[in-house]
């Protein structure tokens, strides 16, 4: 099982609040916050697998047995926020603002299906999120963070590059799949 334990000093720089938000980080999956995590990923029509990778009991067994998190901005009262944030915890900061699932494979940092609430765009939500991310992964040393965006994504396209993330077009995306909904 991985579960790496993160101290509050290693990344205490991750917690900074404007008025309205707060972001959390957490290995911890409850059913309420799947299902908002849906929710969102709903509302901007962002693609993904509920019957595979995407699954509850899937995205479950990634956090435990994997380098993943998942990092969320809620409208919340900074001093109620904590490091890991724990499943009891978790229901009381719903609805979500903002989500993005971050991974690292020990050498590359994942900044994997971000995606922020219609009413809560262009706030600045999804480049906190993937400036957190950065500097969250910065503490598990990993110096390199890569997005994977579908080639008719221009908004996640115009974000990463104002975040100076460079497009590589010279680079091809290939898969194997053993079943469809993987």
């Amino acid at each position: 099982m991985y579960k790496q334990t993160i101290t509050k000093q290693k990344i205490s720089i991750i917690y900074k609040f404007s008025n309205f938000m707060g972001i959390h980080l957490t290995q911890n999956l409850t059913l309420n916050l799947y299902n908002d995590i849906i929710r969102i990923w709903d509302e901007v029509d962002l693609p993904y697998k509920p019957k595979g990778r995407d699954s509850f009991v899937n995205l479950q067994q990634r956090l435990k047995h994997t380098p993943t998190w998942i990092m969320f901005s809620v409208k919340s009262d900074p001093k109620q926020i904590k490091i890991e944030t724990s499943p009891d915890e978790i229901d009381n900061f719903l609805p979500l603002q903002g989500v993005v699932i971050v991974s690292h494979d020990g050498q590359r940092g994942w900044i994997n299906r971000l995606a922020v609430g219609k009413s809560f765009q262009r706030m600045g939500i999804a480049s906190l999120l993937v400036e957190k991310s950065e500097e969250f992964l910065r503490t598990q040393q990993i110096y390199l963070f890569a997005a994977l965006i579908e080639d008719d994504n221009r908004t996640s396209k115009l974000l990463f590059s104002k975040l100076k993330f460079t497009e590589h077009q010279d680079i091809i995306y290939f898969s194997k799949r053993d079943f469809p909904d993987i």
